[in-house]
This record gives structure tokens, C-alpha cells and sequence, in this order.
């Protein structure tokens, strides 16, 4: 095993799900120097990488990226293709938008 999870950075120490004040341990959630120094737009917003995989509703695909100005035809096809990558039909920002680049 790497030691990699897609979701906390790292397999080998779980993330608790409420963090406390005092804890100092890096789960891997943590940015490194570059990334403080050259935050992400993303980061800017506080969007993390789990909110890209988080799955989502239709309506919130739609919504998120109405300000693309996609047509509805477009974003049907676009939406079941992203659908279609997965077994049971789920959708993430992330997935859309893999679909939205083929």
C-alpha cells in the first residue's frame, strides 16, 4: 500500500471526524509550504478535494454549473455520460467535469 486515501491524503492514521483544538496531528488534510504560500483558487473559496467527490443531486450539478451557460441539451448528455462512469449512475463535481472534457 502506498499509504495514500483519497479522501484524508493517508491510510495509515484515520482522520476523527470532529478535530479538536489541541490536536496537532497531520491526518494529511494539511497543506504544505506552496500551498500556503500559493493557496488555490479552490482553497481561496474553501472548497476542499473532498468537495469535488462528494456526490450530488442532479440539481446541484446543475446549479453548480449553470454559470457555464451550458444549454439543457448539453448538460443532459453531459450528465449521463459523467452517469455513466459509474456503477450505480453517482455523480461528483469531479466526474462531471471529466465528462464535460470529452
Amino acid at each position: 500500500s502506498s499509504g495514500i486515501n483519497a479522501e484524508y491524503g493517508r491510510s495509515d492514521l484515520p482522520a476523527p471526524r470532529i478535530k479538536r483544538v489541541g490536536d496537532n496531528t497531520n491526518y494529511g488534510e494539511q497543506s504544505d509550504v506552496y500551498g500556503l504560500v500559493n493557496p488555490s483558487l479552490y482553497t481561496t473559496r474553501n472548497l476542499t478535494e473532498r468537495d469535488f467527490f462528494q456526490v450530488r443531486s442532479r440539481e446541484d450539478i446543475r446549479q453548480i454549473f449553470r454559470v457555464m451557460g451550458l444549454s439543457e441539451e448539453r448538460f443532459g448528455v453531459v450528465y449521463e455520460r459523467a452517469a455513466a462512469m459509474n456503477e450505480e449512475g453517482l455523480v461528483s463535481v469531479d466526474s462531471f467535469l471529466a465528462a464535460l472534457r470529452q
